[in-house]
């Protein structure tokens, strides 16, 4: 569980976690880092998140660092770690490193339908994308 995707209701409808391990929000944006305001509401966002999916996230641990996650995996006993997917930014980064070092537990990446729909819209700014949105509403209703 992330900062850059907390909505993990679809994930969790069909998969049955062993364990969660919530990566604690990422203050370095390259050369920078986050305002202290910003990293507070990044973690209550992520505290919501745990206490309305609490139940269904398994055990749950949490985490600074690539080789955190990699060493509740190992805790845990997990077989293989899945997160939503990132495209860039510092929880890339993370998961990039993770991905280089994890050689025993394998981690795979998963976009949600919601981002599957639009994903290839957003190239030309949000006005480009903004056209499309009435067509992503009526996917989603159709999906119903």
């Amino acid at each position: 569980l992330h900062e850059d995707d907390l909505a993990v209701s679809w994930i969790t409808q069909d998969l049955k976690p062993d364990a969660t391990i919530v990566l604690a929000p990422q203050t370095q944006v390259g050369p920078l880092c986050s305002a202290p305001r910003v990293s507070t509401f990044r973690s209550a966002a992520q505290n919501d998140a745990i206490s309305r999916y609490g139940e269904r996230l398994g055990d749950i641990s949490h985490a600074q660092t690539a080789q955190d996650v990699l060493d509740n995996a190992a805790t845990h006993g997990l077989g293989q770690l899945v997160t939503v997917y990132v495209p860039t930014g510092p929880v890339s980064d993370v998961l990039a490193k993770l991905e280089s070092t994890c050689q025993d537990v394998p981690l795979r990446r998963v976009l949600s339908r919601y981002d599957a729909l639009s994903w290839h819209y957003a190239t030309k700014g949000f006005f480009a994308f903004k056209k499309q949105i009435p067509h992503f509403l009526n996917s989603i209703v159709r999906s119903l």
